[in-house]
């Protein structure tokens, strides 16, 4: 028998979208005995309770569990729904998700072979308005299709195929429970601003390190939800908040690179390893963005032009901010360089008085 799949969705004041996604996940064409689903409030301020509350009740022949995780940061929610799930299989997608009916059918199919311990399905968008025409141009390729990471876009074609583990994204992210606990969960990621800088790579995370313990990555199409974009997130600042906190996550990756990865000491390398992340990492970016944007930008009209230098000054900036903050604060390399995030309390710092 196919192990139970737990879907967890973690949620934080979108209490207007909430009960479309769960309606979504009740529609599937797929056992309801077969799958439960975790609602993880972390900590929300609008209505988000009695919207679980009254859909437990429309649909009571659904396992439909609510849980309040009063600790800020989604790695709290994300770990709180690990540890409730009673399936085998566990499936997180975000609170503005709607999932298409056989969502769970094609989850189910794929993951019937033993060696497939993670996956990410196709994530396509739902535009609240047209979208700008700038926002095409930062619509990315790959080898089999396309994506956009700043509203989440995955289309990797339509055969199911295997895909580095950075491109399972947390809107539509499976992965067996053995292998979640195994990998040591998930990274930090998405803090309000006051506590920004310790956000880490979230999923991404955790998904590298399943790859270094040996679980291949996999991408699955039918596995097809779509992303809600309202008007407010098509906007040059949002765009600058993405940027910056994409820089904050690529520091926090490559200061656990120099310290962890590589093997060497807080003791042998001491804040010269942070900085020496800074040149390294920096440098490496640089060049491959460089690359990139040479090959695009002589097609691009001045505006789209401007807008890809600024972009990319908010992502340094985020870099540098979380690199700085690091050299500042002890607490927060230690937090940075955690085995892993089970134990989720933010320590205490100059930074959160």
């Amino acid at each position: 028998m196919a192990p139970l799949i737990s879907v967890i969705i973690p949620t934080y004041n979108r209490a207007k979208f909430l009960a479309d996604a769960i309606t979504s996940i009740v529609g599937q064409t797929f056992p309801a005995d077969q799958f439960e689903i975790l609602v993880v409030d972390n900590n929300a301020s609008d209505e988000t309770k009695t919207v679980v509350a009254e859909m437990i009740a429309r649909h009571s022949s659904h396992a439909i569990r609510y849980f309040f995780e009063p600790k800020r940061g989604s790695v709290a929610a994300r770990n709180r729904g690990a540890l409730e799930a009673r399936g085998g299989i566990l499936a997180y997608i975000d609170d503005d998700i709607r999932t298409t009916n056989n969502w769970l059918h094609a989850i189910d199919t794929v993951f019937q072979d033993p060696s497939v311990h993670i996956a990410g399905g196709r994530i396509l968008l739902e535009y609240e308005v047209p979208p700008p025409r700038w926002l095409e141009c930062f619509r990315m390729k790959h080898r089999a299709g396309y994506y956009l990471g700043t509203l989440g876009l995955l289309d990797l074609g339509d055969r199911c195929i295997h895909i580095d583990a950075r491109f399972v994204w947390g809107g539509n992210f499976i992965i067996r429970r053995e292998a979640l606990f195994v990998s040591g969960g998930f990274h930090p990621d998405m803090f309000p601003k006051d506590l920004l800088h310790y956000r880490g790579d979230g999923e991404t995370g955790l998904a590298i390190r399943a790859k270094q313990m040996g679980y291949k990555a996999w991408y699955i199409p039918e596995a097809l939800v779509f992303h809600r974009v309202p008007k407010e997130r098509m906007t040059y600042e949002r765009f600058d908040n993405g940027y910056f906190r994409q820089g904050v996550s690529d520091s926090y990756r490559s200061i656990r690179n120099i310290f962890l990865d590589t093997g060497r000491t807080i003791k042998r390398r001491g804040m010269a390893g942070v900085m020496l992340a800074k040149s390294v990492e920096t440098a490496k970016k640089q060049l491959r963005a460089m690359k990139h944007h040479f090959n695009v930008l002589m097609q691009r009209t001045d505006e789209e032009k401007a807008l890809f230098r600024r972009f990319q000054n908010e992502y340094w900036k985020g870099y540098r901010f979380h690199q700085k903050a690091v050299k500042r604060e002890p607490a927060l390399l230690q937090w940075v360089l955690k085995k892993d995030y089970w134990d989720d309390t933010i320590p205490h710092s100059d930074f959160n008085d």
